[in-house]
């Protein structure tokens, strides 16, 4: 028994966990690698997966690690992420309501909207769970196993927290809403207690009635809102002041006096947490900026610095998601100069300044909008003529049109490279400062284009588009003209695939395509192997270089009915200008492909055979078994529909460049 693990928690908990598929695939792991057999007893099945999750984790290479961890998240997703086609109907009637009050009128929501609603839906649900993966998986969490298990597995059955009910709303099939938010110090103080608890020690807040019965019945939801509760976030009058000192935890110092210090103020810190904390000082000193209370006393948080390995391992503050205050700059910057490691945050300070800098300038418009808005009511009301009607709505027209350089553009949307914080997140900023743009202007700006050559959907495509933001299909695809480079599902953090592949002579065998790819570490399999040799003999080697533009779609994009067959795809394929790569660019697509995700993976089309109504073989690229990018084979039914979520490989013939 793992120590520290209360013996028959999970057990007792999860009954049926024992006789998942996912402990079973653990214990069938552990088995096949020789040595004692896992016992067939259910605590000895749940410490064989709590193991295998370690091991994704906590690999020593970072890269394996990103590889499993991956993985990991995409069978997370298609477990917990609502799927398009459970999307109540109710929500997009919600939908209407919201634009009739707001003055809209009565909505159509075509297609088109129901798409692009669905897909917001999804990826903030995504982006929210893998929030909770990605800490729970890492250093920060020094959570025993079990207890991660538990915070996570009850975290999917949650849904948005009711601040009137004080609780967590319960998710089902159909619920739409991201999950919970995670706030690392209320998360320490349920992980914390329920840790004490059941090694049966005295624990904080034994006094709170209600905590203690909440403690007995384990319910993660109602410990975790009751947490929330009783953290106090710092007022904005204390926010505003700026004086105070930094105050060193030395290593291997007494936790007590700095989780203390933190509890209760709401930083959001899991260093709040006594096991996070103890854990933290046993690697390295820990410095915290503590400013003026009401009394003049240095005791709100406002800074953390820990160090680790004798170097700074991160910087908190107690903005958003832990990004650091704008005005707690400064203080940051000055203490890293003289702490090792600090070279690593100059982007971070430099990048929170532009931000900064950026924001201040929109901040002093919304002060014009709002003193025009005042006065125009104002004028109104007194009945006087000397304010200009709509002038509140022309300051507003200003606000989008705020003159920002092509340079300060780029570095908003992310163009030449992410913008790094402070925090676990991106800082919350950046989105809003966007949502306050015209992107159609902003896109014309940053790719020297004139805002009518900007398409924000396929009626908008022009012979002369430059930039395409919107819904990707095969159509789009074929009204967009040759050679357009900057296209977008959804600016500027979703682009569609899209890779130029030319014919050489580097792959006239299967030997040669062993080797190329072999030679880059690129698994193929046995299956694949064959039938690449056999398609290489077939295959008419060109003569002459030839350019493809290669380009994935699912075949529901496609705009095929349920129960299509594989031939329906292929002649709407035809009719929109596609073909299939040639077999011996396979290898070279593979090569080329380096940036695959771990959870994507898609089958090169191919020509269905003649008359056949047995499974047709096409490539299958992917992760392999080791996680990393491979050739394997994909199968078809002729006769039979495919699912109209897989994804498929075609290639559009480019034509020669004119000399």
């Amino acid at each position: 028994m793992r120590e520290g693990e209360p013996k028959g928690f999970l057990e007792e908990k999860y009954p049926d966990l024992p006789k998942s598929e996912e402990v079973a695939s653990a214990v069938r792991r552990q088995d096949r690698r020789g040595g004692e057999k896992v016992k067939p007893q259910p605590k000895e099945k749940i410490e064989a997966y709590l193991d295998r999750l370690d091991e994704v984790f906590n690999p020593k290479d970072p890269e394996k690690r990103e590889r499993r961890v991956g993985i990991l998240k995409d069978k997370l997703h298609k477990l917990f992420v609502i799927k398009s086609e459970d999307i109540p109907e109710s929500y997009f009637e919600h939908q209407k309501r919201i634009a009739r009050e707001q003055g809209h009128g009565d909505i159509e929501i075509t297609d088109e909207m129901r798409k692009q609603m669905a897909d917001t839906i999804i990826h903030d649900q995504t982006q929210s769970l893998d929030v909770w993966v990605d800490y729970l998986g890492s250093e920060d969490a020094t959570y025993p196993n079990w207890l991660k298990y538990f915070a996570f597995r009850s975290v999917t059955k949650l849904s948005e927290y009711d601040k009137e009910k004080k609780e967590f709303k319960k998710r089902s099939k159909g619920t739409t809403a991201p999950f919970p938010d995670i706030n690392r110090e209320a998360l320490a103080y349920v992980l914390d207690s329920i840790e004490k608890s059941h090694k049966k020690e005295a624990k904080d807040g034994a006094t709170d009635e209600r905590w203690g019965k909440l403690l007995k019945t384990a319910n993660f939801g109602k410990l975790y809102a009751h947490a929330i509760e009783k953290i106090t976030p710092a007022s904005q009058e204390e926010k505003e002041n700026v004086q105070g000192e930094w105050v060193k935890y030395d290593q291997g110092s007494d936790a007590e006096p700095l989780y203390k210090s933190l509890q209760g103020h709401g930083t959001g810190w899991c260093t709040a947490g006594e096991g996070v904390a103890r854990k933290q000082l046993e690697a390295g000193d820990f410095y915290v900026f503590y400013s003026n209370d009401k009394k003049g006393s240095n005791s709100i948080p406002r800074v953390a610095i820990r160090m680790q390995s004798g170097e700074i391992a991160e910087i908190r503050g107690i903005n958003a998601d832990q990004n650091l205050e704008p005005s707690m700059m400064e203080a940051a910057k000055e203490k890293m100069k003289g702490l090792p490691g600090a070279e690593k945050y100059e982007k971070r300070v430099a990048d929170m300044r532009r931000l900064t800098e950026i924001e201040s300038r929109f901040k002093k418009m919304s002060e014009i909008i709002e003193r025009g808005i005042n006065e125009e009511i104002s004028a109104r009301e007194q009945g006087r003529g000397d304010v200009e009607d709509g002038q509140a709505d022309k300051a507003e027209e200003s606000l989008e049109k705020l003159e920002l350089t092509r340079d300060e553009l780029r570095f908003l949307y992310e163009v030449d490279g992410q913008i790094d914080g402070f925090g676990y997140q991106k800082d919350p900023r950046i989105e809003k400062l966007r949502e306050l743009r015209d992107i159609v202007e902003d896109l014309s700006i940053i790719f020297g284009c004139q805002p009518n050559q900007v398409a924000l959907g396929k009626n908008q495509i022009r012979q002369d588009t430059v930039v395409y933001n919107g819904e990707w299909t095969p159509e789009v695809l074929s009204l967009l003209p040759e050679g357009v480079e900057h296209v977008y599902e959804r600016f500027p953090d979703k682009k569609p695939f899209r890779r130029i592949i030319k014919s050489d002579d580097s792959v006239r065998s299967v030997d040669d395509a062993k080797t190329i790819l072999r030679r880059e570490g690129w698994e193929i399999n046995a299956s694949a192997e064959g039938l690449l040799g056999r398609l290489l003999e077939e295959s008419a080697f060109l003569n002459e270089k030839q350019g493809y533009e290669a380009v994935i779609f699912s075949a529901r994009s496609f705009g095929l009915p349920e129960g299509a067959e594989y031939s329906d795809m292929i002649i709407k394929a035809r009719e929109l200008g596609l073909d299939f790569l040639p077999t011996e660019l396979v290898p070279q697509l593979r090569l080329q492909y380096k940036d695959q995700k771990n959870d994507e993976t898609f089958t090169v089309a191919r020509e269905p055979i003649a008359g056949s109504k047995e499974a047709m073989s096409m490539f299958l690229l992917g992760a392999g078994t080791g996680g990393g990018p491979r050739v394997g084979l994909d199968a078809c039914q002729a006769g039979y529909p495919i699912s109209l979520d897989k994804l498929y490989l075609f290639v559009r013939v480019l034509k020669p460049a004119k000399k």
